[in-house]
């Protein structure tokens, strides 16, 4: 607790665990849903670090004296903090993206946050006066109340949406020659590839994770005069037409593939082969593009 003198003898008080902690929670619900509608994966670690340094900057934000200047390198301190911490998979641009969530989020929450926690003190003062309740604990009671209630209506929110059939990405699992690999994919109706001989459906992958998946599987034509006798039961070969031209991409039958909607959700198998991408960039943000027909 601090106490500053105002004026005229005036003192104000500000209590700084209970501005901390109104600062955590708000960072930690925002960092949460934002991860969660980006789809990114991230763990309570990840999101408490997060949580604790814009904590951290709030407080030093009111206890120093700070301008704009220092106003805007905190915000970029924070941004890049989140951006860094929030995965170890994802892309820079998923990453920046939730980070911009994030930050939208966590305004939002903020505001609701303050707003009722007034109410609470306003109101439930009146009941609260006569207990032995001291101010510090009725404060951070009401910290408690509001947190509960915003941490429920957005779950509320989130489970209703996230119910709605359109999906944009799905969590992959490929098993591959005793090789296993996890990441996000991006759905994509327009992705009508099939493999010729089998006319299953085809999912792209950019040849990085194509090669921490199996190292000495060809990613070019160029280079299927190596291949060994065990990968080349795998092999498939599938045309795909780009601006009027055709050029060939090498692909493989997985053992198993099985995908995820939800990190709550079970795993359900689908039946696809998987094509090797060597062009640059990414599916959005993405290194795998799923089509919707295999999801169906």
């Amino acid at each position: 607790m601090l106490e500053y003198n105002v004026s005229g003898g005036v003192f104000l008080v500000f209590y700084v665990d209970v501005y901390f902690f109104i600062n955590l929670t708000v960072d930690i619900l925002a960092i949460y849903f934002s991860s969660r509608f980006a789809k990114i994966k991230t763990s309570f670690v990840r999101i408490l670090s997060i949580s604790v340094i814009g904590a951290l900057l709030a407080v030093a934000e009111i206890l120093l004296p700070t301008g704009f200047l220092v106003f805007v390198l905190f915000a970029a301190f924070m941004f890049i903090s989140a951006s860094v911490l929030i995965s170890k998979d994802a892309s820079v641009t998923r990453r920046m993206r939730c980070s911009v969530l994030f930050f939208l989020l966590e305004a939002l929450i903020g505001g609701i946050v303050s707003f009722v926690y007034s109410l609470f003190d306003r109101y439930a003062y009146k009941t609260l006066s006569n207990t032995v309740i001291s101010s510090p604990n009725r404060k951070l009671l009401f910290l408690s109340l509001t947190v509960i209630l915003l941490a429920g209506a957005f779950k509320l929110v989130f489970l209703l949406f996230s119910g709605l059939p359109t999906e944009k990405s799905v969590c992959v699992r490929v098993e591959f020659l005793s090789s296993t690999i996890v990441l996000d994919a991006f759905v994509d109706t327009g992705n009508l590839l099939k493999e010729p001989s089998t006319l299953k459906p085809v999912i792209l992958l950019k040849g990085k994770e194509a090669t921490a998946l199996a190292p000495a599987f060809p990613q070019r034509t160029e280079d299927l005069a190596n291949i060994s006798g065990r990968l080349s039961k795998h092999l498939c070969i599938i045309p795909v037409s780009i601006g009027g031209r055709t050029r060939l991409l090498v692909g493989f039958r997985p053992e198993k593939i099985t995908v995820r909607y939800t990190p709550e959700s079970k795993e359900q198998q689908i039946d696809a082969v998987v094509a090797i991408d060597t062009e640059g960039g990414t599916y959005g943000g993405f290194y795998a593009l799923m089509p919707a027909a295999a999801l169906n």
